[in-house]
């Protein structure tokens, strides 16, 4: 062995810190995931949204529909939700889901379907604001004549338990 030949030298310990550096930061073949584990086979995290529990003393009332799609009456649509929460929210046996609630509800559901709910859609909006009472309805202009008619469900067991139905003979006297 030659006088110069170094056998088992260790590096400065510059080289060393340097060598380890790189280490630490190089991405790692074993990742950590979002949920605290190693490895390569990261789940990825789906938030669940859980609906509150259904209370059947809390009511909701969606947008009523224009069946005959009468422009100059569609403020109605909105109108009944607002009208009946005011009304309804004066009980003090029973809640009602806030109309601005209602609204914030009716943003996930797509714009084309929000003019006439379906009774699945209808539902699954209640289930989110957990009530266990929902009131859609509809109204007909006939000439001067409207009709309303409201349907009230059960949202646990979808029955409907009442249809209240009234007649407004002329329109104008709505504004009166």
């Amino acid at each position: 062995m030659r006088a110069n030949q170094s056998v088992g030298v260790l590096p400065s310990p510059a080289v060393a810190l340097t060598a380890f550096a790189v280490m630490l930061a190089a991405p790692s073949a074993r990742a950590q995931c979002a949920d605290g584990s190693v490895g390569n086979n990261c789940r990825t995290a789906v938030a669940v949204r859980r609906d509150p529990p259904l209370d059947d003393r809390t009511w909701i009332v969606l947008p009523f529909a224009n069946i005959t799609r009468a422009s100059d009456i569609e403020w109605l649509s909105a109108a009944a939700v607002n009208l009946l929460y005011v009304d309804m929210s004066r009980w003090t046996d029973l809640r009602v889901v806030d109309d601005g609630r209602v609204t914030d509800l009716l943003r996930n559901v797509p714009e084309a379907r929000r003019g006439q709910l379906g009774l699945d859609s209808a539902i699954a909006i209640a289930k989110r604001a957990g009530a266990g009472r929902l009131v859609t309805g509809e109204y007909l202009k006939l000439g001067t004549r409207i009709t309303l008619t409201a349907k009230v469900y059960n949202t646990r067991t979808r029955e409907r338990v009442r249809t209240p139905m009234d007649t407004i003979a002329d329109m104008d006297a709505m504004g009166k």
